[in-house]
């Protein structure tokens, strides 16, 4: 099935903005195929923390993705799209 996701951001700017990625907007839309929402979700934040890394690969950077980021965001919706046609 496809997903759609909505991550607010907002809570991460200021300690992205810290670290030097100011490119990060404050809500970011994923599209994703997965079994479950939950997968869904899993693979729509990986994406971010890949986007992020894009922008400013540092170790502190990588760091503050693996501990911190995942307390500084939320899903905000989640939508099934479809199943396939």
């Amino acid at each position: 099935m496809i997903f759609k996701i909505v991550i607010d951001t907002k809570k991460a700017l200021n300690a992205l903005n810290k670290l030097d990625v100011s490119a990060v907007k404050g809500v970011y839309h994923f599209w994703q195929d997965a079994e479950d929402p939950d997968a869904a979700c899993h693979k729509a934040v990986q994406q971010l923390k890949d986007l992020i890394i894009r922008i400013n690969p540092t170790e502190g950077i990588v760091d503050y993705l693996e501990e911190d980021l995942i307390h500084d965001i939320r899903v905000v919706k989640l939508v099934k799209v479809k199943p396939y046609a």
